[in-house]
């Protein structure tokens, strides 16, 4: 049996899958189609079984949770936001504050959410591998989640000023729950996509937070959804290839084409973004697009 570990990085366009045969963050470049990409292994996450995740005894939860076990509701919601979706079979929970450990990021049998507080990154999904030999898919059997820095770092608010110390600790908080549905993604096995705003522009808010210009943007391109845990279309659609519910599949439907360059090229358009566009509804809500293949 060969280890790997799968450390999360890079940034392509559409929803997009980890690559099982070469499960490296440069594996984001090539366009992996869902019957290629990283899933569970069968004998840790059969179809009736519940994958759960235990929140570490970190006292880095203190600063916006109180304490670790205030991060209960946080991790629940993000779980539900993928094991809630109707199109999908996954099963999720979190079980609670779990156990203290050298090391919440290492291989001990165990899913955990913590804080590391040495990252300046908004956080990141540690993906544990195996195969049975080579050529072979890799398979994850274990999937650790860290928040970064912001969690920790001390509110710049002066507590006297109520109304502004609670508006941080809000727009903190959107933020830590935000990346926490991105990272659980990344556990399900879905990599970085690409920004769907108009040019992917982003503003600076208050306070040192991003936000996109169009909220709606899929959780696995660092879209923030504001006010509620929901996963934008192209998340929901990549999640349901993975592990589709009974007879899902049955439901959908195909669209298929040649597209080429006009003017001066007349090459074939590979890896170009098609979209989907519904009928009724926002169709920047709820819009769904692939990439074009040969």
């Amino acid at each position: 049996m060969l280890l790997g570990a799968l450390f999360l990085a890079a940034q392509v366009g559409s929803y997009a899958f980890f690559d099982a045969f070469s499960p490296t963050y440069l594996s984001g470049l090539r366009v992996v189609p869902s019957e290629e990409a990283i899933r569970w292994s069968s004998e840790v996450w059969a179809a009736e079984d519940t994958i759960e995740w235990e929140i570490a005894p970190d006292p880095d939860f203190e600063v916006l949770y109180g304490e670790p076990s205030g991060a209960l509701p946080l991790t629940e919601g993000a779980l539900k936001a993928w094991s809630d979706l109707p199109s999908a079979a996954i099963s999720w929970s979190v079980t609670g504050v779990g156990e203290e450990s050298d090391d919440y990021s290492s291989i001990d049998g165990r899913n955990v959410f913590w804080i590391d507080a040495g990252t300046g990154a908004g956080g990141y999904a540690s993906l544990w591998l195996d195969r049975r030999s080579r050529g072979e898919p890799w398979t994850m059997f274990e999937c650790d989640v860290a928040l970064g820095s912001f969690v920790v770092r001390t509110i710049r608010a002066d507590p006297e000023d109520t109304e502004r110390y609670e508006e941080e600790v809000h727009r903190r908080k959107e933020l830590a729950r935000g990346v926490l549905v991105h990272e659980f993604g990344h556990c399900l096995g879905l990599a970085h996509s690409g920004a769907f705003s108009p040019d992917g522009r982003q503003r600076v808010m208050d306070g040192g937070f991003l936000e996109r210009e169009h909220p709606r943007d899929p959780s696995m391109s660092y879209g923030v959804e504001q006010g509620g845990f929901g996963v934008a279309a192209d998340d929901v659609v990549a999640a349901s290839l993975l592990r589709p519910a009974p007879e899902w599949r049955e439901t959908t439907g195909s669209v298929s084409g040649t597209l080429r360059f006009t003017g001066n090229r007349g090459d074939y358009g590979l890896h170009l973004i098609v979209w989907a566009l519904p009928w009724e509804g926002d169709p920047l809500k709820d819009r769904v697009g692939v990439f074009s293949r040969s």
